[in-house]
C-alpha cells in the first residue's frame, strides 16, 4: 500500500522543490520581481523622487538626529538649531 495514494507524478520539467512550488513558479516569481524592481528604479529616476529640500522632507526628527551624529555632535535633539542632549527617539532607529 502506498503511503501517499493521492500524489501525482510530475514530468521532469515540473519537479517539485521546497514548499511545493515548481521551478516554473519560482522562475515566474523571479521575473515579476526583477521587472517590478527595474520599473520602480526607472520611475524614481524619471520623477526624481530622491531629491529632498531639507532633512525635514525626509525622515523628519530621525533625519535631524542622524545629521547631528554625522556632524560629530552626538545624539542631539531634533527640535533645536544647536545640539542639545536628547532622549526623544530610540538610538537604534537612527
Amino acid at each position: 500500500m502506498d503511503q501517499y495514494p493521492f500524489t501525482v507524478a510530475l514530468s521532469s520539467g515540473y519537479k517539485e522543490i521546497a514548499g511545493g512550488r515548481t521551478r516554473r513558479d519560482i522562475y515566474s516569481l523571479a521575473i515579476v520581481f526583477v521587472v517590478a524592481f527595474f520599473v520602480r528604479i526607472l520611475l524614481m529616476l524619471l520623477f526624481k523622487t530622491y531629491h529632498f529640500e531639507s532633512e525635514w522632507d525626509y525622515g523628519y526628527e530621525y533625519a535631524r538626529i542622524a545629521r547631528w551624529i554625522l556632524l560629530g555632535e552626538g545624539f542631539s535633539s531634533p527640535y533645536y538649531d544647536t545640539p542639545r542632549p536628547s532622549a526623544v527617539m530610540a538610538p537604534g532607529y537612527v
